[in-house]
């Protein structure tokens, strides 16, 4: 909801005389409110400065981040309404609107299942918004560089107004400008394979936001030419799609952080995701009527049915790990054009970058498996999800090198391999692959979990544990970190701050990070209470690397027999 402030001449009748006056009063208020940074002085109940950018003149509100002054720019909107006729197309700019938007509350995330505090408790389809934080203190000196963050959530869920990604602490310890955003989920953002629909209407959502910063973000004292991009899971999903498989995201920002980016899920093409896209049709009384029939829907609606087990079931059997994510990008040949392991083989890895994964990645998506399974993993499941992924000619080698559970549970075992494959070492992999340079790390610290109702993740550190010390957002979540926790959360702030600045995480007063390359891959553990480093701490990826991060679907028989090992 845009919330405005207007000037007291609105609604009353002036003589020619009065007019007059308060015609001199705001031309003089104009004049005198420019300024190079785009700031102007503030004649409106608002805390911080007015600032002019594409989508109109904004205001923000003060914060503060241990004991420091930021001003927080929330709800910006950069692009339309995504409902009606514009569900399904690319985003469109915000045009510019007359009145002054008070940008002191996040806008709306994007829709989707809600289940706060993992997710936004409002959605709407007009939800294409950002937030900026900056230092108060800006006075005359350098524009800042820019980290921009893209939030995960298996492109289904998450916002970017969820605590855990409050960006003031990071703003004012790095004295930088950090930005993040909203993009549509689910079936509403990427769609595919019907009514010549292309899909990735939610990566192109990021790209609009992240051209929304090129233009306007010199306005809040950010530099335009030095933008990071970052985010975790999907997010760092997104980052690495950026970055390796969309070429007209070149330019919009020069280095990249991903922080437990899954390599190791291949992209579908657009064709292959229009089977679960028919069958989602079908599901909400659409099939074989125009997209008209789709779009009169309620978001809701779609939202609901884009779970449906039937579908999840089919798109795991049909295109295996691909399909592991029934609502993501697709590989559509023209704008998203190469599966990122794909790309990072061939060399497209040009930007310098930061890369790692946590100790226990596997923990919270094998705890969801087991969870639905009854509690654990028979042997004869474990068999069967081998072969589903990897195929029966490489399932004995895994089982050898991994281990089974004859008469118990398997759980342990498939976290490691999860662990190992989808994320430690698909990361190694794009790794050894780059150009520029590249930066690898382990997060160990396993004393907070994030997770409060996966028990499993007590003790482990998990997918997503980093997070809180990537913005030192403990408070935020009712998390409160002791003295050692604190320094590791500062010390990361550090090290991606001066990435930033100098597109290399060395600075004075942290342990020397060395630069990963393929005859040494150094990787720096996060962890207290003492950081440290270490060569090629993740295992069995030679392993790995032989069996490859692109594989392909298995045969309909293949399925059949795995559909029917798994009593489906």
């Amino acid at each position: 909801m845009m919330k405005t402030e207007r000037s007291g001449i609105y609604g009353l009748k002036f003589s020619t005389r009065f007019a007059f006056l308060a015609l001199m009063v705001l031309v003089t208020l104009f004049f005198s409110c420019s300024s190079d940074s785009g700031d102007s002085d503030n004649p409106f109940d608002c805390a911080t400065s007015l600032i002019e950018t594409a989508s109109g003149t904004v205001c923000g509100k003060v914060a503060t981040a241990d004991g420091r002054e930021v001003h927080a720019f929330l709800g910006i909107p950069f692009g339309e309404s995504t409902a009606g006729d514009n569900r399904w197309q690319d985003p469109i700019p915000k045009g510019p609107v007359s009145e002054v938007i008070e940008t002191t509350e996040f806008g709306p995330g994007c829709p989707q299942a809600l289940n706060p505090p993992y997710t936004p408790s409002e959605t709407s389809e007009d939800c294409l918004s950002l937030n900026i934080w900056r230092p108060a203190d800006l006075g005359d000196r350098a524009p800042r560089p820019v980290m921009v963050w893209i939030y995960g959530g298996s492109f289904l869920s998450g916002s970017s107004s969820m605590p855990i990604y409050d960006g003031a602490w990071l703003a004012s310890a790095e004295d930088l400008v950090v930005v993040s955003f909203n993009y549509r989920l689910g079936a509403l953002g990427f769609l595919a394979g019907i009514h010549e629909l292309e899909g990735n209407y939610g990566m192109k959502d990021q790209q609009l936001a992240l051209q929304w910063v090129r233009d306007n973000i010199g306005h809040f004292g950010g530099d335009a030419d030095q933008v990071t991009l970052f985010g975790e899971s999907a997010g760092a999903m997104s980052v690495g799609l950026h970055s390796l498989s969309i070429p007209s995201s070149k330019g919009l920002f020069r280095s990249s952080i991903m922080q437990s980016n899954p390599f190791g899920i291949p992209y579908k093409t657009a064709a292959e995701a229009g089977t679960e896209a028919a069958l989602l049709e079908a599901a909400l009384g659409c099939g074989g009527k125009e997209i008209d029939c789709l779009r009169a829907l309620t978001a809701d609606d779609i939202v609901k049915e884009q779970s449906n087990a039937s579908i999840e079931m089919l798109s795991l059997l049909g295109l295996h790990l691909a399909g592991f994510l029934v609502w993501a990008p697709v590989i559509d040949g023209a704008f998203l054009v190469e599966d990122p392991t794909v790309s990072a083989e061939a060399g497209e890895l040009k930007v310098p970058t930061i890369l790692g994964t946590t100790h226990d990645e596997g923990v919270l998506f094998v705890n969801a498996i087991a969870k639905a399974l009854g509690g654990k993993i028979s042997a004869a499941t474990y068999t069967s999800v081998l072969t589903l992924i990897f195929g029966s000619d490489n399932t004995p080698d895994i089982i050898a090198l991994y281990g089974i559970n004859l008469t118990g549970d398997n759980s342990e075992n498939l976290v490691h391999i999860t662990t190992d494959y989808l994320f430690g070492c698909a990361n190694r992999f794009v790794a050894s692959h780059a150009v520029s340079d590249l930066y690898a790390y382990e997060f160990n610290e396993n004393s907070i979990n994030v997770w409060p109702d996966v028990v499993d993740c007590d003790g482990e550190a998990c997918h997503g544990d980093d997070i809180p010390f990537t913005f030192h957002t403990d408070a935020q979540i009712g998390i409160h970190f002791n003295d050692e926790q604190n320094a590791l959360s500062n010390e990361m702030m550090g090290y991606w701050g001066a990435f930033a600045f100098h597109q290399d995480p060395n600075m004075a007063g942290l342990l020397s990070w060395p630069t990963f390359t393929p005859s040494r891959m150094d990787y720096m553990i996060l962890v207290t209470p003492e950081l440290h480093t270490a060569v090629n701490p993740i295992p069995n990826c030679e392993f790995w690397d032989q069996i490859g991060y692109d594989l392909r679907p298995p045969s309909k028989e293949g399925a059949a027999k795995i559909l029917a090992a798994l009593g489906r």
